[in-house]
């Protein structure tokens, strides 16, 4: 399948948000972006190849908050599995503007219903 390499940044907070998931971040390496949701947009739809083994029994998405440095929460990366390997990433925002870029790893983390967690 055609797509494009995925960009340092893309790479970098998905191998971050999933190092608690072995299996999908095994995937992230073998991933390509095969096309964005709209021009602009941060959120892109995946392929990763079939022999990739897959990831069972997990939800989807997988669900990530995003706070910016003062603490202030901004949004959420959501993770889309199909069949159990990645396929989508997702930048949902609660900010009045649409982000241009994904944020920087530092700025995701783990939510415990009441603080996040920056692992």
């Amino acid at each position: 399948m055609s797509g494009r390499q995925m960009s340092v940044d893309e790479r970098t907070v998905l191998h971050h948000v999933l190092s608690d998931y072995p299996v999908l971040h095994a995937q992230v390496d073998k991933a390509k972006v095969i096309r964005p949701w709209a021009p602009g947009s941060t959120s892109v739809d995946l392929h990763v190849p079939d022999d990739s083994p897959p990831c069972d029994n997990l939800p989807s998405p997988l669900s990530f908050p995003i706070a910016d440095d003062a603490g202030t929460f901004t949004g959420w990366l959501l993770v889309w599995l199909e069949h159990g390997r990645l396929s989508a990433l997702e930048h949902a925002w609660v900010t009045d503007e649409q982000p241009t870029e994904l944020p920087p790893a530092r700025q995701t983390g783990k939510h415990d219903g009441n603080t996040l967690s920056r692992a």
